[in-house]
């Protein structure tokens, strides 16, 4: 399945745009969630769609007990999201956190993924509430 992650400023306007693809709904929140993890010094927030549906949802147990695994299981993934983030948008070429995360994965790319990877999920919690409040709804 296609989605497609918004990051947005303050007064909700889009900064940065990438899409991707993902089996489903909480593995594409949780994808997200961990995108903005990585720019969240520069964006205030995102927006899931697939489509012309939004993806809403909260920080439900399923994405926020699944995000470590997703994270080590699609890790090369999200690095390409999160260097194409950074390489694409100037505005994002302005985030520390972002080019720490990259420059991290650079440093271990070349080894086997282990759980020890993985952002810890509680560095998660409360990301872009706002916009997943009623997961699954339309």
């Amino acid at each position: 399945m296609q989605f497609r992650f918004y990051l947005l400023d303050p007064d909700d306007h889009i900064v940065a745009a990438e899409h991707f693809s993902a089996s489903d709904d909480t593995e594409a929140l949780a994808m997200a969630a961990l995108l903005w993890a990585a720019c969240s010094d520069v964006g205030a927030d995102f927006d899931l769609w697939q489509g012309t549906r939004q993806v809403r949802g909260k920080w439900s147990e399923p994405v926020y007990s699944g995000i470590a695994e997703i994270a080590v299981r699609r890790q090369h993934d999200i690095h390409d999201l999160e260097e194409r983030l950074l390489e694409g948008f100037a505005t994002l070429r302005g985030s520390a956190k972002l080019a720490k995360r990259v420059a991290e994965h650079r440093a271990r790319f070349s080894r086997p993924p282990s759980v020890d990877d993985a952002p810890q999920a509680t560095a998660m919690e409360g990301c872009g509430q706002r916009k997943l409040a009623g997961f699954g709804a339309n």
